[in-house]
């Protein structure tokens, strides 16, 4: 028998494994939240790049 002592100790049964997929869950927004503004800003130079090359 193993006695667990210590912050361990009070946690409940698949407390890591939640832990472990909140954290991926926010990777994975922060992730698509970050190719999404890299988009829209590609999106604006090609455009910005467009309009000054038809002013040429």
């Amino acid at each position: 028998m193993t006695i667990t002592t210590g912050p361990e100790a009070t946690r409940p049964a698949g407390y890591a494994a939640f832990l472990d997929e909140l954290k991926r869950r926010v990777r994975t927004a922060q992730f698509r939240a970050a190719r999404s503004a890299n988009t829209e800003m590609l999106r604006l130079y090609w455009s910005v790049g467009k309009d000054i090359l038809d002013r040429q």
